[in-house]
């Protein structure tokens, strides 16, 4: 018997002979179709039967009908008796059967008059082939019992009654707004309530116009064979059968790179591009240390609804976070083999960003085949929409009619460049590196990427100190060095100050790497070094620094930060800026526990030692005549009159105010003739091993370089002798060599009881400005006092004390009288003076007579020594070898 519309109008029997299946408005649901079946019936030559069913899963077919009341029947072979089979009629199950009924049946149930939904369902429970056919359904209800031309079922659907549309009104009907009216849904068995009936993100409307399936997944699939999937063409408006019209907008990474879309990072850790595991191709693979994460993300403008999609290989031990406009996360502890993930993206400005944590070494993710539902220009201006919205505010900001010119962050490249080059043209240095992005881009070099320790030319210099010295960083002849890299072992040519205590040396680093600047002082003291510099344009200041536990650094000035103790840092890179003029710079560090050290490296500073390039250092130039405005025009000028020009004291980093930079009475000049060093307070060395200090040589016109060449004026008190001079001793108390009390070797110690006191007096001839130098030693019981030309110039109380401690003043040439003065008020109390250094020889004019002796009886030098002043027959010469009084004729003793 063929399938016909029933004569009597009110049912349809459908024996299966033809694919006809009575004109019913047919859905499917599950996996597995319901066809028509040519190999096995139960009566005739074809039967309907469930078909493609996998194990464990079910299939469904099912309409809507509008009956007048009356049997639906039909028979059923289920000959294995192994699957489950069941009649649904308004979700109510009317029929069941399995292994327990008989092979064939004949099945018959009532349908009342109206509406009603008939389902057929198999469930595949075991794992045979589904034998089970249906034949000679009768169902007492036509297919379209209004007969406007749609059918009941598709009506019902899709507008829940039969009134609301004929097949006239429904063919300019689109109910779903998809672009296929209600009708042509209906030929292409689509659902006219879902845009998208397959979820492959397409619309049913485009993959019909398009002579695609709509009710088949086909997102990855590639109509043209273009090399762009289906997809990618329904978003930017392409046609997915034409292989000339494309924009590709999904990422293979086969190319290596991660397309055309505006990415960022995060600092840490790096997404590469590399070889999959599996060997299947490229994919995008997270890298970070362990404990720490990293990022990457894009921002993009979706025009339509569609999905964003990928695949994902993942391993335990890693943690992936998909954030931004949509969101999952797979955990650590997750283990997920390649598969595809889909998220909805809505129309608008969409952010995809995801975050890697490395939680264990093992662990790790690939991404592939990333699917980003939007073309990377949507408005077709030629440039990247997010570069664009992030550096430009909107869409619009920028295209066309653009002023080719507009530098809006005035760094001397116009914003079009900018974004052609994926900088930033709101920030005229998008990469942080000190080096403008106009500046980069005239040179080539990577506006995006920082550089600034980079040397783009290989002439030593980076590129950062080419700009900021103005000289070309791609040609190696144009350069000025700023950066300190420690390798020549100096501090670079720029002028340094640094703290009485402690040192900062250029040392091997402690993993072997190169030289260093290193600070070292004792444990709980302080050091520091500072320089000051003139900045000509807002830079950065930048250095590498290590720093173990036990020690803090601290970096002052125009800007700060301080590393404390319980800080350790690896290797890195610190930056700072700093703003246009001077610029002071200083570290101070603090030596907490014996085990703690700092080290720094590549110093970079953004200003040249010289910036107004008239031979005199900045930082020197500033610190003593305080600006740049100083005039070297005339080499020869001197300031301070030393015999050293003042470019020459900037060459050598001394005052050009003072003729004793170090202050250890030496002059400047005659320590650079000598070749000593004019910093260094150093008044004690004995450079040419002859007995004589070089002060002592300095003082008394000595070559300190020639040891036959010398004249003692130091007294150590070791040879019970001191030193040749006229010494007065007046009050009670004397002044005697001794054996320290405080140490080892001789001293000159007061002797006094309790209550008495002590003075020593001479007087001297200085030859040239030098400081009267000595060590003291004191203990509380006694006032101790200095007097110079009779006025005292220091002072101790009973109760102070002090501990070898040198002390100098300064004394101008000619005659000065020198006192020390000691009163006992305690039984204890002493004072001991060591390393005594007059700066003036005994006797000046070498006349044979002491100084201080013709100072005391006759107050000047060129006294007539001949002559008999107290007429008692002994001229004054022999009086004074005699130790007599040349102006009293009885020495003190009355007739």
């Amino acid at each position: 018997m063929k399938s016909q519309p029933a004569k009597t109008g009110v049912f349809q029997w459908l024996d299966f002979e033809t694919d006809y299946l009575g004109g019913y408005y047919w859905q499917h649901e599950g996996e597995g179709q319901w066809l028509r079946n040519q190999s096995s019936s139960i009566e005739g030559n074809g039967s309907w039967k469930p078909t493609d069913v996998p194990y464990n899963k079910q299939t469904v077919i099912k309409t809507t009908v509008n009956s007048p009341g009356g049997l639906i029947t039909y028979q059923l072979n289920n000959p294995k008796a192994e699957q489950v089979y069941e009649l649904w009629v308004d979700d109510k199950k009317i029929n069941w059967w399995d292994n327990r009924i008989a092979e064939k049946v004949n099945f018959s149930a009532y349908l009342s008059p109206g509406k009603h939904e008939l389902k057929w369902v198999l469930k595949r429970q075991a794992n045979t082939p589904v034998e089970l056919e249906i034949d000679n359904l009768v169902i007492p209800a036509l297919p379209d019992s209004d007969q406007d031309g749609l059918p009941d079922g598709f009506e019902y659907v899709a507008y829940n009654n039969l009134t609301a549309h004929t097949r006239v009104s429904a063919k300019t009907t689109d109910s779903d707004n998809d672009g296929a009216s209600d009708l042509v849904e209906l030929e292409k068995r689509t659902n006219p309530h879902d845009a998208d009936t397959d979820n492959d993100t397409m619309p049913d409307g485009w993959e019909i116009k398009h002579n695609l399936d709509p009710n088949t997944y086909g997102s990855v699939e590639d109509a043209d064979n273009d090399g762009v999937n289906d997809h990618e063409e329904w978003v930017a408006g392409t046609d997915p059968t034409d292989p000339e019209s494309f924009q590709k907008m999904h990422i293979d990474f086969e190319d290596g790179t991660l397309g055309e879309y505006y990415w960022q990072t995060s600092e840490k850790g790096q997404w590469k591009v590399v070889d999959a595991v599996n060997g299947s191709g490229k994919v995008l693979k997270p890298e970070v240390a362990v404990g720490e994460t990293t990022w990457i993300r894009t921002k993009v403008y979706v025009t339509k609804e569609s999905k964003l999609r990928f695949f994902l290989h993942k391993t335990k031990g890693a943690t992936l976070t998909l954030s931004g406009s949509v969101s999952d996360t797979w955990a650590s502890s997750i283990e997920k083999d390649w598969g595809s993930r889909g998220f909805t993206l809505q129309p608008g400005w969409n952010e995809i960003k995801f975050t890697y944590t490395q939680n264990k070494e093992a662990g790790y993710v690939e991404l592939d085949t990333i699917l980003i539902p939007a073309t990377e220009d949507s408005d077709e201006d030629g440039l990247v929409d997010w570069l664009e919205v992030f550096h430009g505010g909107e869409l619009t900001q920028y295209g066309a009619d653009t002023d080719p010119t507009l530098d809006t962050d005035n760094d001397g490249a116009p914003d079009l460049v900018e974004l052609e080059k994926l900088s930033n043209p709101r920030d005229a240095d998008t990469d942080d590196d000190t080096m403008p992005d106009g500046w980069e881009i005239k040179y080539n070099l990577d506006p995006n990427t920082y550089g600034s320790v980079e040397d783009a030319d290989n002439d030593g210099i980076s590129d950062h100190e080419e700009w900021v010295t103005g000289t070309d960083p791609t040609d190696p002849e144009s350069f000025q060095k700023m950066h300190i890299d420690f390798e020549d072992g100096t501090l670079g040519e720029y002028y340094w100050q640094t703290s009485e205590k402690g040192q900062w040396k250029v040392v091997d680093a402690v993993n072997g790497s190169g030289k260093v600047l290193k600070p070292e002082v004792a444990v709980g003291e302080t050091t520091w070094i500072r320089t000051k510099v003139y900045v000509t344009k807002e830079s950065k200041l930048r250095f590498f620094l290590h720093k173990t536990k036990g020690a803090t650094l601290t970096l002052s000035g125009s800007v700060s930060d301080t590393w404390a103790s319980s800080i350790e840092k690896d290797w890195g890179s610190r930056g700072f800026t700093l703003q246009p003029g001077w610029n002071e710079i200083k570290f101070t560090y603090t030596q907490n526990k014996e085990a703690g050290y700092v080290e720094l490296d590549t110093l970079l500073i953004p200003a040249l030692p010289d910036s107004d390039n008239d031979g005199a250092i900045d930082g020197w130039e500033y610190l003593f005549f305080g600006n740049l405005d100083q005039s070297f025009n005339d080499p020869a000028t001197d300031t301070d009159n030393d015999g050293l020009t003042d470019l020459e004291e900037s060459a050598l980093s001394t005052n050009p105010k003072e003729k004793d930079t170090d202050g250890d009475t030496m002059p400047d000049a005659w320590e650079v003739l000598y070749k000593f060093n004019p910093l260094n307070f150093d008044y004690l060395t004995d450079s040419d091993q002859d007995g004589a200090r070089d002060l002592e040589e300095w003082i008394t016109g000595t070559n300190p370089r020639d040891p036959n060449d010398k004249r003692r004026i130091r007294i150590d008190f070791e040879d019970d002798g001191l030193g040749g001079y006229y010494w007065q001793h007046t009050e009670a108390g004397r002044w005697e060599i001794a054996e320290a009390k405080s140490g080892e070797g001789h001293v000159w110690r007061s002797v006094a009881t309790k209550g008495q006191s002590a003075y020593v007096k001479t007087h001297i001839n200085v030859p040239v400005q030098s400081k009267l130098r000595f060590f003291i030693t004191k203990t509380s019981g006694g006032n101790f006092y200095l007097y110079v030309d009779g006025k005292q110039v220091d002072f101790w109380n009973s109760s102070q004390t002090k501990s070898r401690r040198s002390r100098g003043y300064t004394l101008e040439p000619g005659q000065h009288s020198v006192e020390f003065r000691y009163t006992q008020s305690e039984e204890t109390g002493f004072v001991e003076i060591d390393e005594l250094i007059i700066p003036a020889l005994p006797d000046s004019d070498s006349d044979g007579v002491t100084d201080g002796w013709e100072y005391h009886y006759f107050n000047k030098l060129d006294h007539d020594l001949t002559q008999d002043s107290d007429e008692d027959g002994v001229t004054d010469f022999d009086e004074f070898q005699a130790g007599s009084d040349p102006t009293d004729a009885l020495n003190g003793n009355s007739l």
